[in-house]
């Protein structure tokens, strides 16, 4: 994995990913370029593990570009491919909003390389404590994945 900072071009993109979230919506234009700030970019080839299932929670995810695939286990011991998040969409929130901080799945870059936008759990957690609308969106979303 390469990392590197959110660089200006980048903006404008992330704050589409962040207004496509629906636990963004009540956001206004300038929160989404407060939070992008927050954000950096990581680079994985393909099928570099961006999280393991099982592993605490610290970061909330947007796909830049390329995909990821979503790993879990079946019967305790066969790994499939249960969905793959193409651009603009998210992952990593349900380990930042749940008590355990674990994660529920395995991540990895799809087939080819993957770009994604990274927000660490200390910005993630002054969004989710800073505002109430967004806090029961996500937790609702949270739900619904599981």
């Amino acid at each position: 994995m390469k990392v590197r900072d959110i660089k200006e071009d980048d903006m404008s993109l992330l704050a589409k990913g962040l207004h496509k979230a629906s636990f963004f919506s009540s956001f206004v234009k300038s929160d989404f370029e407060r939070i992008a700030q927050g954000f950096t970019v990581q680079d994985y080839d393909p099928g570099e593990v961006v999280f393991n299932v099982g592993e605490k929670g610290n970061s909330f995810y947007i796909v830049r570009e390329g995909s990821v695939d979503v790993v879990k286990k079946k019967f305790g011991f066969i790994s499939s491919v249960v969905a793959s998040l193409g651009k603009l969409e998210f992952f990593g929130e349900m380990a930042l909003v749940e008590k355990n901080n674990q994660r529920t799945a395995t991540i990895k870059a799809g087939a080819s390389k993957a770009s994604v936008y990274c927000l660490t759990s200390q910005n993630f957690a002054s969004l989710f404590s800073d505002n109430p609308s967004f806090r029961r969106a996500l937790k609702k979303i949270s739900e619904s994945r599981k």
